[in-house]
């Protein structure tokens, strides 16, 4: 039992210092200096991973503990790294999306059920499909993204790489469902991963934005709770296909290595 806990324990430590440094070192900005509006990393992946292997309870103290501990290194780094943005003031919100990370990846991965498959698999051809019907719409009209921040170029730029990496997104979902259950990544990794994107990205965060980060800890203008969201429905199908595509293959490493001896 003591032997199991330390491997756990050593697992999860494991996992937060990567996830650390994926969130903090190895991100994305565009346009340059905006991180705090639009940021790709993988950084969430770890946590994930914690909580599809080790449940729910350990990937929210995964999600917990890197949040906090990434917060204090990034401020470290920011001194040292040009490319790693200061987090400035710490704030709980963030912690709470980290959190739920390992929380909702645990609890969808506790049990699975008869069909679980196919009915994943339906719901992420219906998935794919809203999100290519969305970028198609902000690429057609792009000043429908309200982000000061960005040119509409910008705009252009990124609902068009949307509106690509959506349109891959469904041929993805039909090769893989023409292939074997065996050979293709679980259809339930895309449904999980849309719904924490819709709940953590779409819905908690320009909640933290507007209402808790710009209004107490800024002076930056006021901004609408929905002038955040199109950049960020624009900004989902890239997520979600970047994590759909490593974390299939992360699991199965973190699998063989962390349960290599038992």
């Amino acid at each position: 039992m003591k032997k199991s806990k330390l491997r756990i324990i050593t697992s999860l430590a494991m996992l937060i210092a990567i996830g650390i440094i994926l969130a903090e070192v190895i991100q994305v900005s565009y346009p340059p200096g905006s991180a705090t509006f639009l940021r790709f990393s993988l950084g969430y992946i770890t946590i994930i991973i914690a909580g599809i292997l080790y449940g729910p309870i350990y990937g929210m103290v995964a999600g917990l503990i890197q949040d906090v501990l990434g917060f204090y290194v990034a401020t470290l780094l920011s001194l040292f790294l040009p490319w790693v943005s200061s987090p400035g003031a710490f704030f709980i919100g963030y912690t709470v999306n980290a959190v739920l990370y390992g929380l909702i990846a645990g609890l969808m991965f506790m049990k699975t059920f008869k069909n679980e498959d196919r009915i994943f698999c339906i719901l992420s051809f219906v998935i794919s499909g809203v999100m290519l019907f969305a970028s198609i719409w902000f690429f057609v009209n792009p000043d429908q993204i309200r982000a000061s921040y960005l040119t509409a170029t910008d705009k252009q730029i990124i609902a068009g790489i949307s509106m690509a990496v959506a349109f891959i997104l469904c041929v993805m979902n039909f090769i893989f469902y023409k292939q074997s259950v065996a050979k293709r990544p679980p259809f339930k990794i895309v449904f999980m991963l849309t719904i924490l994107y819709i709940i953590t990205s779409l819905i908690l965060t320009p909640i933290w934005i507007v209402y808790f980060y710009m209004g107490y800890f800024s002076s930056v203008t006021y901004v609408s709770f929905w002038a955040l969201l199109p950049i960020r429905i624009v900004k989902m199908p890239i997520d979600i296909a970047i994590y759909s595509a490593v974390l299939p293959r992360l699991l199965k490493v973190s699998k063989s290595v962390m349960f290599a001896e038992e």
